[in-house]
């Protein structure tokens, strides 16, 4: 038998849940679908991929002070010392930033889909609390509920897939700079960094309706099914003739 008071606490956090997975449903979601509409209008408003595509052809370095004291004198002043303190001073005058404009759309993106991701688990754990015990026949109302859980986990399933891409973007632009700098004179690394960039842009232009399109799928399916997942297997009334 359990401990009383410990089923009352446990109450109490199921109705937390209840109360938040009603205030997404019917306050945070659609609220959400009219920002990432009005996101992706201010998108295709400043054209950003298209201004790079038209200006975009050289990766932007910057210079720095150089900072010698920072490299420790070489002990001998052989050749080979001395072109190696060159190559290390070399490497300190400059650095290569990241694409400003892919930085402030990544940030934005991982807002939005850590988001999703926290209010799908809610939804889903909602779902769940309103799942009746498994018992033979009348389970129509049941599948319902567990073809909207995995809805929802398709959604989380797309958020974790873009959160993936974007290491492997970071990751790809350095291997290609770290390329780039070793060999300058072959101006394809540049391109190729350039390229990848703009890649980036339109990647996460389309991130951004494809989240506006999971929020709309989501709240339809829910909407639509209201009465099926917060009542999945009514009591049948009889009636006498």
């Amino acid at each position: 038998m359990t401990d009383p008071k410990v089923d009352k606490e446990i109450q109490n956090y199921k109705d937390t849940i209840i109360q938040k997975a009603n205030q997404i449903i019917h306050k945070i979601i659609p609220n959400k679908i009219l920002e990432l509409e009005k996101k992706n209008q201010e998108i295709q408003k400043n054209q950003i991929l298209k201004k790079k595509q038209e200006t975009s052809h050289h990766v932007q370095i910057i210079q720095n002070e150089k900072t010698e004291q920072k490299i420790k004198k070489p002990k001998s002043n052989t050749k080979t010392t001395l072109k190696k303190e060159e190559e290390e001073k070399k490497e300190l005058d400059f650095e290569v930033p990241c694409n400003k404009d892919v930085s402030l759309l990544i940030h934005d993106i991982k807002k939005e889909v850590l988001e999703l991701v926290d209010y799908s688990k809610t939804i889903q754990l909602w779902i769940q609390f309103l799942t009746p015990k498994v018992s033979d026949g009348n389970n129509f109302g049941v599948e319902i509920q567990q073809e909207i859980l995995e809805e929802f986990s398709r959604a989380e399933d797309s958020c974790f897939v873009v959160l993936d891409s974007i290491g492997k973007y970071f990751i790809s632009r350095a291997k290609l700079i770290s390329n780039w700098l070793k060999h300058k004179d072959i101006s394809d690394f540049e391109r190729g960094i350039v390229e990848l960039d703009l890649s980036q842009i339109l990647s996460c232009e389309m991130i951004f309706k494809d989240l506006q399109n999971d929020y709309s799928i989501l709240y339809d399916i829910v909407i639509k099914n209201l009465e099926k997942i917060e009542n999945p297997r009514p009591e049948r009334s009889v009636t006498m003739y």
